[in-house]
């Protein structure tokens, strides 16, 4: 559910009405003579279309009216062509995102996409690197020349209107160099150490059974197995895994489980002999079973380790203890990213020192020698400092880690490091990691340094503990996810304090089925008794999730529906007095709903009485989309299913203000007006995925167009902490709060944002503050951000100079002339100014060094 994409942003483009001639602005290129063929994109129906071929331009008209995905108008050659670099001019609606899919010599396709929120003819060229998905071919993500076909997408995220048309133009190439297909390309295939269960034991969690230095004891007489679970994603292309163990009592069982996206395989290893075993299995799909997620055994990278299984009928043989020597990997992967890299900013030794570290794998045979470069910049882009450090990495896969220290400046709540690490022709991408200082609170004595540290709010900030449910700020806090014990009652609390501290006054709770009746006919209610009491205890309203399956039905029957109702019935009935809100199953549009779609309707309409008769005052919350499904909400409809509520989970690539609020008005209109609530929305900062800087900016921005379009009251993110410590796996990604609790620089953004504009939902929007600005009222406060200029703009204001923040809660400088300030805009960038009435003075102008260019390149 989350993507990556190259979102253009600050700069100046030159408006054509015309296709640019593509002779003058890329003189190097030469045309690309081919057939265009037009797709529907049939594996995700409902989108129509129609393709028209002219002698300037080819015009794609696109209908996702009736549900869909993508359109796309494709041009295969007749003789496939070595390029380096291709462009063309395109003219689309400004909220369309575009995606360019390419067809390789080996037949292997690769896409990437672009966003730019511009009318007009544009020139655009991109290289033929930086996918971010692939399929087909080989399926090793290695891009063989020549090329045999460029596809140009539309898709249906985003857009305001779901009928339009693109022109496409001068589809031209530079040319380059033709790869043999038949010889394999540039690639390096060898084994690394995944784990030697000493040095990373922390990444192993023991379920019934011990683990300490290696040694695994087993605990049979419990339920005749044990296992040990985590996380580690594999390095490129698995082609073997190789578990080497010792010992242990013979005949037991070994399996092991790998993760790939919601789906798992499993397969059997084999059995102890009470020697040393190595036992080597090649990677999925082949001979593994498969299940979850979309449950078509199509592997999704990263491939990740999941859980060695250990079973035995001998209660004793758990007096056998396993010694576990190693688990290995043998990976393909390309020559330049045989090398990885990870880097992590947190707090030094001393107060106010920062720790940069780097851990790199050098999966290559030969050690490299090279040095590693790490710099330090703030919020503003501004450098801070920089370290240039001798390094050798071994070979073989080993990790190793580097260390740089810097000082934060004490007037800055926000640093970013980039790490890159060179070694002659080696030179792996490299990676940046964020940091923030953790938020003052009333515990500190302070209310608020939104407006530098020694500030208050404008507005009148309720009590922390203070349920108010007015309030549009919500996150998917999960207390429901923390062990049953008091270890993890204690996390819990943590959480809450953290949730409460930054201003959440919402978070959506799972009360599942199966974890509620686990023995047919009892209900276990205390666990969430106290997730309940909780939430209530640190001001925080609870709406919940009745949703999946118990053991005891028929999913996805009438009968199935039936026993749903009632078992929901003894859930709603118990909490009434605190939950008022009830939402009804979690996306069943996609995978999460694996029978007949036409059954949902029928539940969520038995639901809606069950619960109206249990709580007249409670509210139902339907239909729960991944995206916003506007084919899947009007079937719902059209089967008469009721709701107070429509939910849905608008992920996406980047944010375009203007088609989001149209999106989320066009839904609230289809359902009669109703609220929209986002019961999840969130971008991930995996290694390669959303820059944690770009996640603090994303969430603020989705709140903020959420609150500006008028029918979306409240939005809960996801999630508030990361689901785990695998750095290179999204789902274990998508917090606000790293694993061990510390803050990512979305939670200092969401605690800005609270701070500032309070809790009181009523908000003055204005989308043409000034051609290119816009501005939003709320609590006492003013939001202004360019989506996608750099500019200065001058605002007049009355009385004193107000105190104006940016998203980290830093005092942003700016000019003042008479009743005018001068406020310099970063694209996307929101700065608070603890004042309302606020009005430009003049048309915003672009910053001094800010990019004006009439080619996009990506």
């Amino acid at each position: 559910m989350i993507y990556a994409s190259v979102i253009v942003t600050g700069m100046a483009l030159v408006l054509a009405v015309a296709p640019p001639a593509a002779a003058a602005s890329m003189p190097e290129h030469q045309p690309l003579p081919g057939e265009w063929r037009f797709s529907d994109g049939p594996e995700f129906p409902g989108a129509k279309g129609e393709m028209r071929v002219g002698p300037e331009s080819v015009e794609l008209d696109f209908d996702f009216r009736g549900g869909g995905n993508y359109v796309m108008a494709e041009c295969h050659f007749d003789d496939p062509i070595a390029l380096e670099e291709i462009g063309l001019q395109v003219r689309k609606p400004p909220s369309a995102q575009l995606t360019v899919r390419i067809t390789d010599g080996a037949g292997q396709q690769f896409q990437k996409t672009v966003f730019y929120p511009y009318e007009g003819w544009r020139q655009l060229a991109f290289t033929l690197d930086g996918w971010t998905v692939h399929w087909g071919g080989p399926g090793d993500g290695i891009f063989r020349q020549p090329v045999r076909a460029v596809g140009i997408i539309i898709d249906s995220v985003g857009l305001v209107e779901t009928q339009g048309t693109v022109e496409i133009a001068g589809l031209t190439g530079l040319p380059g160099e033709e790869d043999d297909v038949d010889v394999p390309p540039a690639t390096h295939q060898g084994a690394y150490r995944v784990s030697d269960f000493r040095s990373d034991r922390d990444r192993w969690s023991p379920i019934h059974g011990d683990l300490d230095a290696g040694q695994w004891r087993p605990y049979f007489d419990r339920e005749g197995w044990a296992a040990l679970q985590t996380s580690i994603s594999l390095f490129g292309q698995p082609e073997q895994i190789h578990l080497t163990l010792r010992g242990g009592a013979p005949g037991t069982r070994v399996d092991l489980r790998l993760g790939s996206h919601f789906q798992m395989f499993e397969q059997e290893l084999g059995y102890l002999d009470g020697g040393e075993q190595t036992f080597t299995i090649a990677a999925p799909p082949d001979g593994w079973e498969h299940y979850g997620g979309q449950d078509d055994g199509i592997v999704r990278p990263p491939l990740r380790i999941n859980r060695i299984l250990f079973e035995s009928d001998d209660p004793e043989a758990g007096e056998h203890p396993i010694e576990l020597v190693e688990l290995r990997c043998t990976t393909t992967t390309p020559k330049q990213d045989a090398v990885v890299l990870f880097g992590k900013l947190g707090d030094g030794e001393r107060e106010g020192q920062l720790e940069a570290r780097c851990t790199a794998w050098n999966l290559l045979e030969e050690p490299l020698e090279g040095r590693l470069t790490v710099t330090l910049t703030d919020w503003v882009q501004e450098t801070i400092g920089e370290q240039i450090l001798p390094w050798t990495v071994p070979a073989g896969g080993d990790p190793v880690l580097e260390t740089a220290h810097f000082d934060l400046p004490e007037d800055r709540n926000y640093a970013e490091a980039s790490f890159r690490f060179e070694a002659g022709a080696v030179a792996p991408k490299p990676v940046v990691s964020a940091y923030t200082r953790p938020i003052v609170t009333a515990a500190d004595g302070i209310q608020s340094d939104v407006w530098g540290r020694d500030g208050t709010p404008a507005h009148q900030a309720p009590a922390p503990d203070a349920l108010v449910p007015e309030s549009p700020w919500g996150m998917g806090v999960y207390l429901y996810r923390y062990p049953d014990n008091p270890e993890g009652w204690a996390e819990m609390d943590r959480a809450a304090a953290k949730a409460r501290d930054a201003g959440v006054k919402w978070s959506r709770e799972e009360f599942s089925w199966y974890q509620i009746e686990r023995e047919e006919g009892t209900y276990y209610f205390d666990y969430m008794d106290k997730v309940v009491e909780t939430a209530k205890r640190h001001g925080i309203t609870i709406y919940g999730l009745l949703t999946y399956w118990s053991e005891f039905t028929e999913p996805y029957t009438e009968q199935g529906n039936a026993e749903f109702v009632e078992w929901a019935r003894a859930v709603v009935r118990r909490y009434k007095d605190d939950i008022k809100h009830w939402e009804i199953y979690n996306e069943p549009n996609i995978f999460f709903w694996s029978g007949p779609k036409e059954l949902y309707p029928p539940l969520l309409e038995a639901c809606y009485e069950m619960i109206k008769e249990e709580d007249p005052e409670a509210q139902v919350l339907g239909i729960s989309t991944a995206g916003i499904d506007f084919g899947f909400i009007e079937k719902c409809l059209e089967a008469g299913a009721p709701m107070d509520v429509l939910t849905v989970h608008p992920y996406r690539h980047h944010i375009f203000e203007q088609g989001f609020i149209s999106e989320l008005q066009k839904a609230s209109e289809m359902v009669g007006d109703l609220p929209v609530w986002i019961t999840e929305m969130g971008w991930s900062t995996q290694v390669s995925g959303t820059p944690m800087r770009d996640q603090a900016i994303m969430l603020a921005r989705s709140y903020l167009s959420a609150l500006a379009s008028g029918v979306a009251p409240n939005i809960s993110w996801y999630n508030f902490r990361n689901d785990g410590d695998d750095p290179f796996y999204n789902e274990h990604n998508f917090g606000v709060l790293f694993r061990d609790m510390t803050p990512k620089p979305a939670y200092r953004a969401y605690a800005t944002m609270t701070r500032a504009l309070g809790h009181d939902p009523a908000a003055e929007f204005d989308d043409a503050f000034v051609d290119g600005v816009l501005a939003l009222e709320m609590g006492g406060a003013t939001v202004i951000w360019a989506p996608t200029g750099d500019y200065a703009l001058d605002v007049g204001f009355e009385g004193e100079p107000p105190a104006v923040a940016n998203l980290m809660g830093e005092a942003a400088a700016y000019q003042v002339t008479d009743q005018r300030m001068t406020l310099e805009l970063q694209a996307g960038y929101p700065l608070f100014v603890q004042s309302t009435g606020l009005s430009p003075v003049g048309e915003p102008t672009l910053l001094e060094g800010a990019e004006a260019t009439d080619i996009i390149r990506f």
